[in-house]
């Protein structure tokens, strides 16, 4: 007689897959439940009129190779950030572009928590810690800040597949495993981000050679033949986009930038706090000399929000206290290094960085807090599989470092409540009232510092639950703390301007919009009135829709094209 089976448990991959889903949904609430649509500087100014242009000529039959709508034609597949050779680029077809990067966004979100997960579990992490991990990486203020930049976005996403195909074939090197990670290593060249595949190879040297010669492994040679072998698979496999893109490059001369270019939107030493407290000055009336030395002239930071989790500091403590102490000096290796190179011209380290001439194609060091946040999500991945284990590893230095960000959390919290007009006074450029907004930053701050104390108590006690309400409490911190760094418009804001109606739509017409943002006349001209933006949005005003508004109503050059 048989046995009726056991009800069917899910797998592990299924369950992670499930809980990073229902995560990105918390995440991007107003994209996917809300009907509104991501629309922030390049996103509305490049994006969606690239995308117009590579369905036309998709279905006027044609290779889309060129783009013949903006300013008198420019390159289109030799062109990294219009992704033509990227699977996903496709799906265009099927969608409008403002639906479609809501998908975009939302899809390599999970795609970077699933690579994360995967590649925690294959270094030793348990279900939970490896999940826990995940969630820290794609809830952090950098990886989500980086969704207004499309391919430097999904050049991210890609980093914990390369990093974990690379795993794998260096530790049992075959031709099958060099072929996945060359593989995995083209997929991320296809998203068009040079700045991400160069990070993303520091990151798997960093992470691979100091293991070069363990006794118990393969030899040195076949580790180093898999890797040559997954470059030229990946070189291979990604040459139709990289050769066109490698002599359009030449031709504009980005490899001739200066390094003043080069270097602007450095990491301030100032902002190194966003990484540890819930502040982005950028929604405050700065005092001009500060926003100019904070954000380098540029008027607001390249990403919305720095921050990794005070909750976070006793976990990553705890990182180089259990049994993987060494894998732990790794992770912070890359996580320190990454930091150095996003402070820019802060350090010395970028003028070296500047004599190797491929580098000078790239810019704004603050990219590189996207592989510091991945390092910094690790480590605390380790730190709660070591909570979690047997061994309980000695815990003062994890409670000293909790106790001691909490304290200079609610210490800051507390001064920002109590004392609004000395902090107005010292940083800000207006006299109008600024409590409410400087009210908001001080209860972030405070909550931030509840969570951290909680935290911290319970990394000091002995409680088996702890491991999971820790790894709870941290993400309600980064969850409630990245409210707002992705903005979001009404979708009514993708239609066409209303302002072609008035153009003779011919099939000989062109637009000339002059950019006022490069003053070329003396005295400088100025913009000539326009219907009041706040008229065709259905929400209360709100300045940056209304700037978006207006810059398509203008036919703004970069817009025209759609």
């Amino acid at each position: 007689m048989r046995l009726k089976s056991a009800k069917r448990v899910p797998r592990p991959a299924a369950r992670a897959l499930a809980v990073l889903a229902a995560l990105t949904v918390l995440l991007f609430a107003p994209v996917l439940v809300g009907g509104r649509i991501f629309y922030e500087r390049d996103i509305h100014l490049w994006f969606w009129g690239q995308a117009e242009t590579f369905v036309r000529c998709v279905a006027a039959g044609s290779w889309p190779v060129w783009d013949p709508y903006l300013a008198f034609g420019h390159p289109l597949w030799a062109n990294p950030g219009a992704q033509v050779l990227y699977p996903l680029t496709w799906l265009n077809l099927l969608v409008q572009p403002p639906r479609f990067y809501t998908l975009y966004v939302v899809s390599h979100c999970l795609f970077a928590g699933l690579g994360t997960w995967y590649f925690g579990r294959r270094i030793g992490l348990g279900f939970a810690a490896a999940l826990a991990a995940a969630a820290f990486w794609t809830a952090s203020g950098p990886f989500l800040s980086f969704a207004g930049l499309w391919q430097h976005y999904a050049g991210l996403a890609w980093l914990p597949w390369v990093l974990l195909a690379g795993e794998r074939a260096w530790s049992e090197p075959s031709a099958r495993r060099s072929l996945g990670w060359g593989a995995a290593a083209a997929g991320q060249a296809l998203t068009g981000s040079a700045d991400m595949c160069l990070m993303t190879a520091v990151v798997c040297a960093v992470w691979l050679l100091p293991r070069a010669r363990s006794l118990d492994g393969p030899p040195v040679t076949r580790r180093l033949a898999a890797a040559a072998g997954a470059v030229l698979w990946a070189a291979a496999l990604g040459a139709a986009l990289w050769i066109p893109a490698v002599e359009l490059l030449e031709r504009v001369r980005r490899i001739a930038i200066s390094p003043a270019a080069i270097a602007e939107w450095s990491l301030h030493p100032a902002s190194l706090g966003q990484l540890l407290f819930p502040l982005r000055p950028q929604q405050l009336p700065l005092r001009p000399e500060l926003s100019q030395a904070l954000f380098d002239g540029r008027g607001e930071p390249l990403l919305a929000s720095l921050y990794l989790g005070l909750s976070l500091v006793p976990l990553v403590v705890l990182a180089f206290a259990g049994r993987e102490r060494r894998t732990a000096v790794i992770l912070a290796v890359i996580g320190g290094g990454a930091l150095l190179v996003a402070l820019g011209h802060h350090t010395p380290l970028l003028a070296a960085l500047l004599h190797i001439p491929p580098l000078r194609m790239l810019r704004y060091p603050s990219k590189a807090l996207g592989p510091a946040a991945f390092a910094w999500a690790m480590l605390a991945g380790l730190g709660l599989q070591a909570w979690g284990s047997d061994e309980r590893p000695r815990r003062t230095a994890a409670v000293v470092a909790g106790a001691a960000a909490t304290l200079i959390a609610a210490a800051l919290g507390g001064f920002v409540l109590l004392r609004p007009g000395a902090v107005a006074q010292g940083v800000l450029a207006t006299d109008t009232d600024v409590r409410p907004r400087l009210l908001s930053v001080g209860v972030s701050l405070l909550f931030a510092a509840v969570l951290a104390a909680t935290a911290t108590l319970l990394v000091a006690s002995r409680a088996r639950t702890a491991p999971m309400a820790l790894a709870a409490l941290a993400v309600l911190d980064l969850v409630v703390a990245q409210r707002g760094v992705n903005p979001t418009a009404p979708a009514a804001l993708a239609r066409a301007p209303a302002t072609l109606g008035a153009i003779d739509r011919g099939p000989a017409t062109r637009v000339f919009a002059f950019s006022y943002e490069v003053q070329r006349a003396a005295p400088p001209l100025r913009r000539p009135p326009l219907p009041n933006p706040f008229a065709v949005t259905p929400d209360p005003p709100d300045p940056a829709v209304a700037r978006a508004l207006g810059l398509q109503s203008y036919l703004h050059s970069s817009v025209a094209f759609r």
